[in-house]
């Protein structure tokens, strides 16, 4: 069951992040997306998870991730729950934005 979990997450993750590769950080399996790690995934007992939840994800999903948020940069999803697809693209496509937007801002001061 997790492991159907966590294929449907990368599945999802591919969707919206055709191209992006498979990578082992932090010991956990992971996706790189234009040349930055994307999100991280890993299986547990009771529940897949999904990293990190940052400042800028939590701001863009607002009250949606709340319930899902477990720690500072966790959100979990039970194996009991039906899992939050729609969510999982919202963050996914979060992550993507953010990224963008540090890569731009580093662009930026490099320039300066």
């Amino acid at each position: 069951e997790a492991r159907a979990r966590l294929e449907r997450i990368r599945d999802i993750a591919l969707e919206l992040a055709p191209g992006a590769t498979d990578v082992i950080s932090y010991q956990m399996p992971a996706l790189r997306f234009e040349n930055a790690v994307l999100v991280w995934y890993a299986a547990f007992r009771d529940h897949v998870s999904l990293f990190p939840a940052t400042d800028a994800t939590k701001a863009a999903l607002g009250e949606a991730l709340r319930p899902y948020l477990s720690g500072r940069g966790t959100v979990r999803f039970r194996h009991r729950d039906p899992l939050a697809e729609e969510l999982i693209r919202a963050f996914v496509q979060a992550r993507i934005e953010e990224n963008r937007a540090a890569r731009q801002a580093r662009g930026r001061s490099a320039q300066a």
